[in-house]
């Protein structure tokens, strides 16, 4: 079995876990009047369950079967993409609390979710636009001018959030490893390099795209291919195996520390 499919695999049972581990939390934040906390929780739910998704519409049988059943060419590529996009938004969603004073979040986490929004009703628009034609939306086909509209969209997201993620994610990762809560670095640390998994996928794939568009030939094809999936399999692993991490030791903190009050 390939390394990119390993990796597709492992990044399917991780974003699920993940998944179980936050959706507790997530239910038990309803009973918080703090709003801030409880949208965090739900926003770390939603992040995995996108993400299992999008990655089982790629690699599990569930894809050809929407396609199958809707008839359209391409849906379950369309479906995975767009359950990307709303994974990375929220992901943001908790970054913006631990980055942003209080007084900014509310516009912060405007701006992030109009993005988002904005890159899923471009990359739509563009797909159904070009899908006239039946021509996959993959590397293969970077030369279609359509396919190449698409993919640009979409990479540049996955490369300007991940930066932004990994930007986020290292400092603090170095102010709580200074301030010796180390495995909470060490959660950010791996949401760190799953957000600069991310950067290397959208940016290398991009350009690919970009560079065939330009000159009719980039490098080699199964290369690119072989590289964009397993950047989005440490994407899902670093990030959500950082996630889960953070969530787990961040609530026995505040457990521990409610537990010395009350004491």
């Amino acid at each position: 079995m390939d390394i990119d499919v390993v990796l597709l695999i492992t990044a399917l049972g991780v974003a699920f876990t993940t998944a179980v581990v936050v959706t507790p939390a997530a239910w038990r934040s309803m009973r918080s009047d703090d709003n801030i906390h409880t949208l965090n929780r739900w926003a770390r739910t939603a992040a995995a369950s996108l993400s299992a998704i999008a990655i089982a519409l790629s690699i599990t049988s569930l894809g050809p079967w929407v396609e199958t059943t809707t008839g359209v060419g391409g849906l379950a590529m369309l479906l995975s993409h767009l359950c990307g996009i709303g994974c990375c938004v929220s992901l943001r969603v908790p970054l913006v609390a631990w980055t942003y004073p209080r007084a900014g979040w509310a516009a912060a986490l405007r701006l992030r979710f109009a993005a988002g929004a904005a890159v899923a009703v471009a990359a739509s628009a563009v797909f159904f636009a070009a899908n006239q034609s039946g021509v996959e939306f993959v590397n293969a086909n970077a030369g279609d001018p359509g396919v190449a509209a698409y993919l640009l969209i979409v990479d540049a997201y996955w490369a300007v959030v991940g930066a932004r993620i990994a930007r986020d994610c290292v400092p603090l990762a170095v102010e709580n490893f200074r301030a010796g809560h180390r495995a909470i670095a060490a959660g950010q640390s791996f949401m760190a390099l799953g957000g600069i998994a991310s950067m290397l996928w959208g940016g290398t794939e991009g350009l690919f795209v970009a560079v065939t568009q330009i000159t009719g030939e980039a490098w080699d094809l199964a290369l690119q291919d072989t590289a964009s999936s397993a950047c989005a399999g440490l994407f899902s692993i670093g990030l959500f195996g950082g996630t889960a991490i953070s969530s787990k030791l961040a609530g026995s903190s505040r457990r521990r520390n409610r537990e010395k009050v009350s004491g």
